[in-house]
């Protein structure tokens, strides 16, 4: 053989070799990512006992590392059970025992291998001999009385009449197992209740969620459990979900985190690989006292650091901190401000420019009863104040009698204008001279428009806007009937849209969007009262009126901003409702593609 054919050798034995070696590389580099041992830090060290010996050390959490020499998986913790049963929400179908008593041994063996019917979760609650509350079955336990039970509607939609005869099935096989007879309620009669229930939950429902994507490998399951049980989830019902505790046991869980549930179910777990999770906050579920968003965000971003991930929006665009983040808004003396001092109903980002940062604009409505002057702020973006804009003199002229700007009904709306040079600051209602009467029957006075000039920071022109009077008027003779501004939004430097809520107790919310035009009013700045025929306020007309939108649900909407362009170069407009805090009322997110010219 000569030297080139032994150089030749060579090299591709090196070349060979090089690319074995990279693949292997570039496979174990692609592998799901795993769990890995949990190490006691030095603070967590044992301490040696009486007799010079170490205690037994701290268990080690397993993983799904088959090359690691870990004991085997074992059961994640799991929250407290409680009955979940509820006439309001469940089909229940007694199941009769004949006076017979029935161990909790025999029902936990006798369960379903799946506690879903359909897309509803399916439950056995029993009655336990010395207590008498109704529970989830527990080892060791006695129970004189048996149930199973259904849920009728979830985001799914509501239970349908395949779903409740499979539910009839799965009942009698359990009541056959345990020598039992169940009683089953009428299918039309529990059908027609999941509709009406689930079209109830719908319109009061509201969910928040983050998406975290892996950046590069995938993770296993094992890896995943183990980075959300060190945020406080445990394991859910259902395959490929955790939730996170209520502080107060027997509570709805806090947050909800799910993933890939064949990933979770695969006979190896080891190489099932998980590219995303959701993460999500039932909002009517959880108390305000805990603080969910906070949490939710928190822990998101928290687990996106520990798992290399990133966190996205539903259209995978990626979310960052601050887009999240809570902004405490702060008073002069960088403190937030006291309660009740402020009531902020509008807000605007001023976007950077010229090497400047982006700022808050917002107004507040104040309180007039309390004395309480509307006000215009501007704060940077983590809530410390910058300024705050003068407003004229008319629009905080409070604790005189029949001037100035009545309660609830100063600063609504707020709008910058394409140019970044000036913002428009919206009345909710007339001032009390402008009005003229304050009889609730009397058509809406004139709300003023005030344009600020954000280099100075000062007013510069106003326009008086006439809204509409509450399509239906009052319920009865002296009942009310209210109609004023609730947003602003420019579409250019003439036109605003103004969106219109009217209320009645007779009729409750109607919402109309008009367009005005800025240039065709008289500038009212300087004028003290607004008297009919001496001024002339801005032409407007009518674009939509939600009662024709098509909308299921017309509430309280107060917000209103441009969306992302359509891929047909249309505009997108966002509105939001506001619900008052209120169980009656709903939190609404519209989306409309703007058509008109």
């Amino acid at each position: 053989m000569s030297s080139l054919q032994v150089g030749l050798a060579v090299a591709g034995g090196l070349i060979l070799g090089g690319v074995i070696a990279y693949n292997t590389w570039n496979a174990r580099r692609h592998e799901p990512r795993q769990a890995q041992p949990e190490v006691p830090t030095p603070a967590e060290r044992v301490e040696p006992g009486r007799d010079g010996a170490m205690a037994a050390p701290e268990r080690v959490e397993p993983g799904f590392d088959a090359d690691a020499a870990l004991p085997p998986l074992g059961p994640l913790p799991t929250p407290d059970r409680r009955p979940r049963l509820d006439a309001l929400i469940d089909v229940i179908a007694p199941i009769a025992l004949d006076g017979r008593v029935v161990s909790g041994d025999a029902l936990l063996a006798a369960l379903p291998a799946t506690r879903r019917v359909g897309s509803k979760p399916f439950a056995v609650e029993g009655q336990n001999e010395a207590s008498g509350e109704w529970e989830y079955p527990v080892a060791g336990q006695r129970y004189n009385a048996v149930q199973a039970g259904v849920q009728l509607a979830n985001r799914t939609g509501a239970l349908n009449e395949i779903e409740f005869s499979e539910f009839v099935m799965k009942a009698q096989h359990f009541a056959d197992t345990v020598g039992g007879a169940p009683e089953f309620p009428d299918m039309l009669h529990e059908v027609a209740r999941a509709r009406e229930l689930d079209q109830f939950a719908s319109a009061h429902d509201a969910q928040l969620g983050f998406t975290l994507r892996a950046r590069g490998a995938a993770w296993s399951p094992g890896f995943v459990q183990q980075q959300a049980a060190r945020q406080g989830f445990v394991a859910g019902a259902i395959p490929g979900r955790m939730v996170l505790p209520a502080a107060e046991p027997g509570l709805p869980p806090l947050l909800d985190l799910s993933f890939d549930a064949q990933a979770a179910l695969s006979e190896d777990v080891a190489h099932a690989a998980i590219t995303a999770l959701v993460l999500n906050l039932d909002v009517p579920q959880v108390h305000r006292a805990e603080r969910p968003f906070d949490r939710l965000r928190d822990i998101a971003f928290a687990l996106a650091e520990a798992m290399d991930g990133v966190i996205t929006d539903d259209a995978g665009q990626p979310l960052r901190p601050e887009w999240v983040d809570v902004i405490t808004l702060r008073g002069p003396d960088g403190r937030p401000f006291a309660r009740q001092q402020v009531d902020p109903e509008a807000l605007a980002l001023r976007p950077g420019s010229g090497g400047q940062p982006a700022t808050l604009l917002w107004a507040s409505e104040g309180n007039i009863r309390a004395r309480i002057a509307p006000a215009l702020y501007e704060s940077a973006l983590d809530g410390r104040l910058l300024r705050e804009l003068p407003l004229p003199a008319h629009l905080r002229e409070i604790g005189r009698l029949r001037r100035g700007p009545r309660n609830n009904e100063t600063l609504e709306g707020l709008a910058l204008a394409p140019d970044g040079r000036h913002a428009w600051a919206a009345m909710e209602g007339a001032l009390a001279q402008d009005r003229g009467t304050a009889s609730p029957a009397a058509p809406p006075g004139p709300c003023r428009i005030t344009r600020f000039d954000l280099a100075s920071g000062r007013a510069d022109r106003q326009v008086a806007y006439l809204p509409e009077p509450e399509p239906f008027g009052p319920a009865m003779p002296h009942g009310v009937a209210d109609s004023g501004v609730s947003e602003i939004l420019l579409r250019d430097e003439r036109h605003v849209w103004v969106l219109e809520r009217a209320w009645s107790l007779a009729t409750g919310v109607s919402v109309r969007l008009y367009e005005a035009d800025l240039d065709g009013a008289s500038d009212t700045l300087g004028v003290g009262t607004l008297r009919p025929g001496r001024y002339r306020p801005a032409p407007k007309r009518l674009l939509l009126d939600f009662r024709t939108s098509g909308l299921p649900h017309v509430d309280n909407f107060e917000a209103m901003a441009w969306g992302p362009p359509l891929p047909n170069g249309h505009r997108t407009l966002v509105l939001c409702t506001d619900d008052n805090f209120n169980p009656l009322q709903v939190t609404q997110f519209v989306v409309f593609e703007v058509t008109t010219p």
